[in-house]
């Protein structure tokens, strides 16, 4: 009785490792079925993308940008970070300032249609490509616009470049707030580049303009902490908008309006 006992559950497990090793097989063959399509998926969708858009040369890589309007000023415009595709995120605000003003929306490594690089995602690398795209387009004087971290970003900017900026000059910052590696690198290096980015401030002279999200939940201290940065300009002026994390998507037309008027409040470009 015995034996034939131990011959059944010996039959059971034999069975039972059949079994489970059946669904692995199966589990295994699904995973690469579902990766095989996923890369064909991604293949198919990737040429049904319609590029926008130019490219310029930086690090000798593609980094794309979006030129929209001939205005004698000049707007650069910087996306919050993982936006997929900043030029299209920022279209509405485009269609608002362009025509009045020369609009120029940089999608940095990893975003949108640019290129990816392996290049660490530090504050410093990330301004320096930036600045050279810009420098590439031939631009010398402009406005530098931007959401979420690019308020980190572009403290660090006006620093590493203050000839770019006069009086005349401001940075719109509307709101402090994908998955490529790039962006990802960019992500893993966010809690390093706000501790550095605590040293630095705005140059007194740069006039600084903040639209800030006035019913933020998560951080009562949200709105203080911007009017101590709008302080640290002599034009400082902060203006607080009940909304989303992304203000631009349903405030366009309030925050293109409201720029405007403090343009020409510190004094047109020459």
């Amino acid at each position: 009785m015995e034996i034939k006992k131990g011959n059944r559950i010996r039959k059971k497990q034999k069975l039972w490792s059949k079994i489970i090793g059946g669904l692995l097989g199966a589990l295994v063959l699904f995973m690469g079925i579902l990766f095989i399509v996923n890369v064909i998926s991604n293949g198919v969708e990737k040429k049904k993308i319609e590029p926008y858009g130019q490219y310029v040369n930086v690090d000798g890589k593609k980094m794309n940008v979006f030129i929209q309007g001939s205005g004698e000023q000049t707007i650069v415009l910087l996306p919050g970070q993982g936006t997929p595709s900043p030029v299209l995120d920022f279209k509405l605000l485009i269609d608002e300032l362009s025509p009045e003003y020369k609009v120029v929306a940089i999608e940095p490594f990893g975003y949108g249609l640019s290129d990816e690089t392996e290049k660490e995602r530090t504050t410093e690398n990330i301004v320096s490509e930036v600045h050279e795209a810009v420098q590439q387009l031939g631009i010398d004087r402009y406005v530098l616009m931007g959401h979420s971290i690019t308020g980190l970003y572009g403290v660090s900017y006006v620093n590493s470049y203050p000839d770019e900026y006069t009086k005349e000059q401001m940075r719109l910052i509307s709101n402090q707030v994908a998955t490529n590696p790039t962006m990802m690198d960019e992500l893993r290096h966010l809690g390093t580049n706000f501790k550095n980015g605590e040293r630095l401030t705005y140059p007194n002279d740069l006039p600084v303009l903040l639209f800030v999200q006035s019913n933020n939940e998560n951080n009562e201290q949200w709105v203080p902490l911007h009017e101590a940065q709008v302080k640290q300009s002599a034009q400082g002026k902060m203006i607080t908008m009940e909304g989303s994390h992304y203000l631009h998507h349903t405030k366009f037309k309030e925050i293109a309006g409201a720029f405007k008027a403090y343009m020409k409040q510190i004094q047109p470009f020459k």
